[in-house]
Parts: structure tokens; sequence; C-alpha cells
């Protein structure tokens, strides 16, 4: 097949080593799933040269060099890097890879391609299977005439390093986040890019020798109308430049604005394992200090784990900064003594701009801590005022024990958060145990006023998640927080714990949102107060507030998926459901292990089309990478979809936690054998159902308790008790989030109950105001169908339309 550019042989080459292709036939494997890829980037049939024979390179009986010029006339050259294809002595290495790096530098197109954005790239593509020896690295550079920049299809974990496989087993250990098949498509689209901007290219020097020879030749325009030609294509240039960077997924670097990722641990002792997360997150606290820098939260570069310099330009763009603070950690003199290497790297040109070593003692290891403050300001050209110096020179405690016990409740307190949303870090991780670190660092030090705050967020959080329900919990969450303040009244932290009290606690959102603000105004780098701020904002109703202080948070958090998948439920709330799936699809690929961003986008895939053959496919997926049953969900689904039968089969499969609670469990096998028919054999688990909500409110006044009582009471006919109830729900809620969420209960209430009128009133207040209720949910949902022909029902979809 020849190739689409006339004079070339092939449009794609593939070079590889043949000892990479045995076993599992990976590089086979590659070239298939490439083709396939290609036949739908390509309207037209797209060449690709691959010598699939047990020997290096092209067979020894033919002409090397007469057989090689012809089939390395080629647009594109994929050379699969491994550790093995950076060899002088091999065939691939000498005849394929060197030969058409100055083979295409002489033709009519040259090495490297100006795309029409006007970036550069280079016709060689490389596809990289493996971390790479530093020696390796610059061999390959220095064809490449610059840094190696390609796909990467490598798998990286704690001493693993090989090929990237189509389906892995463990897909959320590799520290590079890539999946295969996204890696495919990402090489396709580059050879769109490369092969596409070479016809341009073709094209334009065709037209440009007709116009040489005296074909279409036209007279020359005017020297005044060429200027504004110019000014014009200059200003669509502009506009252009402006909305690709508006659209793009990443955000754009500004100057002076800092990454810190995590340090390589050059030890093997497990009880001083969490200085390798602690130290740079120690580090991009006290950098966000620092007024005149922006500092991109520590969550959104965790997951960069120990990446080489290499990807630095791919970091840089995918967090939004142009400096990354890169370093490792060594202990030595058994375990006494740290080394501390760090150094700068300007993301933009990969070149390491500073870098230097920092010694102590194990016990003095916040001695150093501004000296590595002071010497990353000094590199980056910052000056720092003289409450920043005085702050980075004062301790946080005098105390060489409180302080390394801070750090250790630090690290359980942070991984069990990140573990809480699908980053498991460590199996022995529990708010407990950071408790139990921060109480031995005050016991060394009753004056750490940041040790009190720190044990407060984590007591509030333990109880939120319900890890502890001990008495006395919310009482010494808010002593803590306020032991903190008397120490620090100056410490943002102080008041960060606060709030927690007072918004996990206490659902008290206005003393909470004093509390952030607070903090906010003390410590106006720390992106965790902006947050809870808006979360705060979200929970009153004020989407505005809280919309505006999101994207503040999203600018230092671009890869945090806690961050993105909240952007995505608000959205889903003011029903822009396109954006509400692009911002959880971001955190599906940060944390593709964590269940949240996968219910939150089948939502607003239900919500936006009332498809349920794209959500039935979808949770699949979801269900296969998080564990995470989906059972309650497909449920619904078999519901939506009138496939009654199957939905009971599912519910008599579900277990314990498929649902909220037991009575959760009850009503749905009521509304199935309702949906079926079977009315009498319904009752009995509506009264079933209600026996266990009338028994759990006589321990506790939960609203939703209350209303799902009258969900009860409404199948049972008792249509007074069940309004009252729902009622009584709705007024004990004084989280207007939570008050529409469980307003769609209600009103379905009001339609159980023949109160047509109420029950429209109530879908017509969903319907105009930020609510999980569309359209097309209302018309998937056969709890309407006793409504579906009332005219005003009609007329209010209609309107909404």
């Amino acid at each position: 097949m020849a190739s689409l550019i006339a004079g070339f042989e092939y449009d794609i080459f593939i070079s590889y080593r043949q000892k990479d292709n045995k076993g599992e036939k990976w590089v086979s494997e590659f070239v298939e799933s490439l083709t396939t890829e290609l036949e739908s980037a390509f309207k037209e049939n797209v060449s690709v040269y691959f010598d699939i024979n047990p020997t290096d390179g092209l067979l020894e009986t033919y002409d090397v060099n007469d057989s090689l010029k012809k089939k390395l006339k080629c647009l594109v050259f994929i050379p699969i890097i491994s550790r093995t294809y950076c060899d002088p002595n091999s065939f691939a290495w000498e005849h394929e890879f060197k030969a058409f790096a100055g083979q295409s530098a002489e033709d009519q197109f040259g090495l490297k391609i100006t795309l029409p954005n006007g970036n550069v790239i280079n016709r060689i593509l490389p596809i990289r299977i493996h971390d790479l020896d530093l020696a390796d690295l610059k061999l390959c550079e220095s064809v490449l005439g610059g840094a190696l920049r390609g796909v990467d299809f490598v798998y990286k974990t704690s001493g693993v390093n090989r090929p990237l496989r189509p389906i892995e087993e463990h897909p959320q250990d590799n520290i590079y986040k890539t999946y295969y098949r996204d890696q495919i498509n990402k090489v396709a689209n580059a050879i769109k890019d490369i092969i596409t901007s070479i016809r341009k290219t073709d094209l334009h020097d065709v037209v440009t020798q007709e116009k040489r020879s005296g074909v279409h030749s036209q007279t020359k325009p005017k020297k005044t109308i060429l200027y504004i030609g110019s000014a014009i294509a200059i200003m669509i240039l502009v506009l252009l430049y402006v909305f690709i960077r508006s659209i793009s997924g990443s955000p754009e670097p500004i100057e002076k604005t800092i990454a810190v990722l995590p340090f390589d641990k050059w030890f093997s002792n497990n009880d001083y394992s969490y200085l390798g997360d602690q130290i740079p997150s120690m580090i991009n606290f006290e950098l966000s200090r620092i007024s005149s820098i922006d500092v991109i939260s520590f969550n959104s570069t965790r997951h960069y784990q120990f990446p080489d310099i290499t990807r630095s330009r791919v970091i840089g763009k995918e967090c939004g900064a142009n400096i990354l603070v890169q370093g490792s950690i060594e202990l030595r003199n058994n375990d006494n003594d740290i080394s501390i290497q760090i150094q700068l790297i300007n993301s933009n040109t990969e070149n390491t701009i500073w870098n230097d070593k920092f010694n102590c003692k194990l016990d003095s290891l916040q001695s150093i801590r501004s000296k590595i403050v002071f010497g990353i300001a000094q590199a980056m050209k910052v000056k720092l005022t003289p409450g920043e110096i005085e702050q980075f020179q004062t301790g946080v405690t005098k105390n060489s024990d409180a302080y390394s016990n801070f750090l250790s409740g630090n690290y359980q307190e942070e991984a069990t958060a990140l573990a809480s949303i699908g980053k498991i870090y460590q199996d022995s991780i529990s708010y407990e145990r950071a408790i139990k670190f921060y109480d031995k660092a005050i016991k060394y030090d009753s004056t750490f006023a940041l040790a009190y705050a720190r044990r407060s967020i984590s007591l509030s959080s333990a109880y939120y998640t319900l890890e502890m329900t001990g008495k006395g919990i919310i009482e010494k969450c808010k002593e803590d927080a306020d032991k903190a303040i008397r120490l620090n009244p100056g410490l943002a932290e102080a008041y960060n714990a606060d709030g927690f009290y007072y918004y996990y606690c206490k659902k008290d959102y206005k003393n909470a949102l004093v509390c952030f603000k607070k903090a906010s105004e003390l410590d106006p780098g720390n992106w965790q107060p902006v947050f809870y701020t808006s979360m705060v904002y979200r929970r009153m109703g004020e989407w505005s507030n809280s919309q505006a202080l999101v994207a503040r948070v999203l600018k230092r958090n671009p890869q945090d998926a806690l961050v993105l998948t909240n952007i995505g439920t608000s959205y889903c709330y003011l029903r822009i459901y396109d954006s509400a799936l692009i911002y959880n699809n971001m955190a599906i690929k940060l944390m593709p292990n964590w269940s949240s961003p996968y219910i939150n986008k089948l939502l607003a895939l239900l919500l936006r089309n009332g498809d349920t053959r794209e959500a039935r496919n979808f949770i699949d997926t979801a269900s296969k990478n998080t564990g995470y049953r989906f059972q309650k969900d497909k449920i619904m689904l078999d519901i939506y979809d009138g496939k009654f039968s199957d939905a009971l089969f599912k519910t008599e499969l579900s277990e314990e936690d498929d649902f909220d609670n037991q009575g959760d469990r009850l009503l749905h096998y009521a509304y199935i054998y309702g949906y079926l028919g079977r009315h009498e054999r319904a009752k009995t688990y509506y009264d079933s159902a209600l026996v266990f909500y009338v028994k759990r409110l006589g321990k506790q006044s939960d609203p939703l308790d209350y209303i799902q009582a009258g969900q009860a009471y409404a199948g049972l006919n008792n249509y007074t008790k069940a309004i009252q109830s729902a009622k009584k729900g709705i007024e004990l809620i004084n989280d207007p989030l939570k008050k529409y969420d469980n307003l769609i209960q209600v009103a379905e209430i009001y339609i159980k109950c023949g109160d047509y009128k109420n029950g429209l009133k109530k879908l017509d207040e969903l319907l105009n105001n930020p609510s999980n209720l569309s359209v097309k949910l209302l018309m998937l949902d056969p709890v309407w169908n006793p409504v579906k022909n009332n005219p005003e029902f009609i007329k209010l979809l209609n309107n909404k339309q």
C-alpha cells in the first residue's frame, strides 16, 4: 500500500528490537491496536510497515542499504524505546533509528514539522515502554536533537518497570496513571497531526509551484489591502489562541507558579516511610504562605510518584506550574542522619535551575525547614516580606519528638482522607491512629497549637465518616479547636478546625462559614478553607458564591479528584450536564478506583439523556474499575426500563451494604411488587418498612426517616399520615441542598396520595431550582405514571424542555 504522499513508500515505519516482542508479543499487539485506531482517525487507509521477522531489522539476506532507503521513505517513524533499544550495536538503532533521522532531515519536509497551532513536532514519534537509564536517555536525545517526547506505555510501581498492558489487573497502582486505550488514542492523534501538517505543506508546495509556473496567476494586490489582510489574520490568530486556551483541559501556567512533587525515598525502614510524603507536604505548606507565588496543592501532585525529569513538561502542563520541586530523602548512620536533595526544574524547558542538599540529624528535622524554603525562594528570585521571614524562622514546636509525632499524625490523617476517595497509600491508616500520634505530640509539647488543630480536624473527620462514634467526640473537637486558637490566635489551621467542627459535627453552616473565611484571611495561599467555604455556600443554596470560589480552588487543585467531582456535582445541580460529565471524567481519570465520581457521572447521564442503555454500559465499566457493586443503581435502571421481574431478582441478590439501610431495601421490595401488580405483597413490605422507620424515629429524629416513613404510609393508603410525616421531615431540614434532594420523595408521596395539585407544585419548585431532577428523568421514572397524562404535568414538561 502506497503512502498518502506521492514519492513516499509508507506512512508509518515501526522500529523495534525483536527481543521486546517475545512472550506477550507486546509490539505486535501495539501495532494491531494502533492500526485499528488509525482506521477511525483517517478517512483514507494509512500504510504501516511492520517487519515481524525473527531477527532485528530487515532480513540479513537483503541488501541493507537499498532496502532500508526505500522502506524508510516514510512520513512517521515510530521506535519502540525499551531498555534494549538504545544500543549502538543493534541493527534497529544504527540502520533504522539513526538512518531515518538523517534521511528525513534531508527530504522536502525535514525532521521537524510545524503544526497549525505553531507547535513543532518531530516525525520520530517515540513509544517508550520502560523508564530508561540516564545514559540511554541521553543517547536517544542526542539523535532526536532534544528531549525525548513521545507517548509513554510504562507501568511503574514499587520495584516494577515494564510495558503497559491493554488490561491491567491493578491499574490504580501505576504511578503514571496512564491507560493503554488512552495512550493508543494519543499516538493516533499525534500521527494524524503530523501527516495532516505534511499534507498541507505538500499542497502548499504544489500550489506555490503552479503559481511560479503561471497557473492561476492573478494581479498583485495593492499594499494597502495586504496590510489590512495581515492585520485581520493576526487578529484571527490571537482570537484563536485565546479560544484554544479557554477550552484547554489544563490551566495555563503563570509566572512563579510552583508544584511540589513526592520525594523519592532512598531507604528501606518503613518506620520512616511517612517522610517521603510529609517533607514535600511540609515544603508545600510553607511555600503556600509566600504571597508572591502561586503554589499548586500537594493533593494535585501526590499521584506523580517519583517522576523522571523527562516528564516535567507534561506534569507542568497538567498541574499548571512552570516550576517543579523534586527531591529525594536518604537516611544514614543507622537512620540517625537525614539528607534531603532538592532540585527546581523549569517545566517549560525541562532544565534544572537550582539544586542543593540539606543535611541534619533526624531528631532536628525542623531545623532545616527554613533553610529549604529560603533556598527555594532565592532560586525563584522571590523577595520575602519581613513577616514571612519571621514565620519561617519560627518553628511550630521546640520539641523534636513532638514534631516527629506530629508529622506521623499528618501522614495518617492525610492518607486516611485520601483512602476514603480511593487512593490507598498504606493499609494501616485511620483517623484514630492519626489522633494517637497527635496525642503523643501534645504530650511532648502541651503548647503545640498546630497539633491541637490537626487533632480536632481528625476527630471531626472520624465523627463524620462514622469511624469513631463514642461519646464526647464532638465536645473534644471543639475543645481542641478552642485551645489552638487560644495558643495561637493567628493560626489559620485553628479556624479551619473550628470550621470542620461546625460543618461536620453540628451542621451549623453559618458559623462554619465564619470560621473558614477567617482561616482564608489568615492564610490566603491555603486552598482548603476556600474549598470548604464554597461547599458551605452550596449547602446554603448560594450557588453564585459557591461557583466563584470553586474556580479559585481549581487553579491550585487541577489534579484533585475530590475537587473535580464536587465541581461536577455542582454543575449537575445547576443542570449544566455536559460540564458535570467533563469534571467527573477528569476525577475518574485521576482516581479510577474511587466510586463517587462514577456515581455522580451516572446521575448526570440519566438527568441529561434519560438513556438507560448508556447508563448500563457505564455501570459495567464503573463496577469493574472500582469493585463497587452498584446494585441499587442496577435495580433502579431495571425499574426505569419496566423490567420489574429483573429488578426483583436483583433485589433478592442484594447485600446489606447495597442499600442505605434495611428499611430502604424493604421499600424497594414494596415498590417493585406494586409495579408487578402484586399489591398485597407490596403492602406486606410497606408495613415492615414502616415498623423499621417508626422504631428508628423512637431513638432519633432523622428527617429522612420521616420521609421514608411517609413513603410507607402512602403505600398502605394512610394518606393523612403519609403527608404529615413527609412535611415533618422537610421542616426539619435546614440545608437547602439536602432539602431539594428529599423534596423529590415528598413530591412522590403527594402523587401516591392522589394530591396531584401539591405534587405538581413540588415538581415545579424542583425544576425551577438547582436539584437532581430533570424533564428526561421525569419521563423515564414510572413513579410519575399516575400524572403522565395530566394536562398540568404535560404543560410543566413542555415549559421546561
